[in-house]
């Protein structure tokens, strides 16, 4: 499937740089800012327990 299908697709817009390692720090800060703390905490939280 791509964006041509008239479906919907994630599409990233913004450069953040280049990093040796994965910028989980940098990563989490964003969702938080775009979902909340609450609901990303939940989504660790559920992944810790698998």
């Amino acid at each position: 499937m791509n964006h041509m299908d008239k479906k919907e697709f994630m599409e990233y817009l913004e450069f953040h740089g280049t990093f040796s390692d994965i910028p989980v720090d940098i990563i989490l800060a964003a969702w938080e800012k775009a979902y909340g703390k609450d609901r990303v905490r939940k989504w660790i939280d559920d992944l810790e327990k698998v």
